[in-house]
């Protein structure tokens, strides 16, 4: 990865906490799981319990990424935030 491409991720990262108006449930879910891609790679943690349901949204989202390779992710990752700035602010 190109020094150049790390810090276009860092600044998709930095604008996507500073969004205007709150996403919805979903984009910040999709958000989410690209992130962890692009950082971690796949999902790598077991399935939370039943009652946690946020944290289970989360593993879900991210773990439908499959074998996504990170560098793709964090592709999409700064597409996606261009995408949302622009309907959130």
């Amino acid at each position: 990865m190109t020094s150049e491409s790390v810090a276009m991720f860092q600044d998709a990262a930095n604008r996507a906490k500073q969004f205007r108006r709150r996403p919805t449930d979903d984009e910040l879910l999709q958000l989410y799981a690209l992130y962890k891609q692009a950082v971690v790679g796949k999902c790598n943690v077991p399935k939370p319990g039943m009652f946690a349901f946020k944290e289970r949204a989360k593993h879900s989202a991210w773990e439908a990424l499959g074998a996504m390779p990170s560098e793709e992710a964090r592709r999409r990752y700064i597409v996606y935030v261009n995408q949302l700035v622009q309907r959130y602010g």
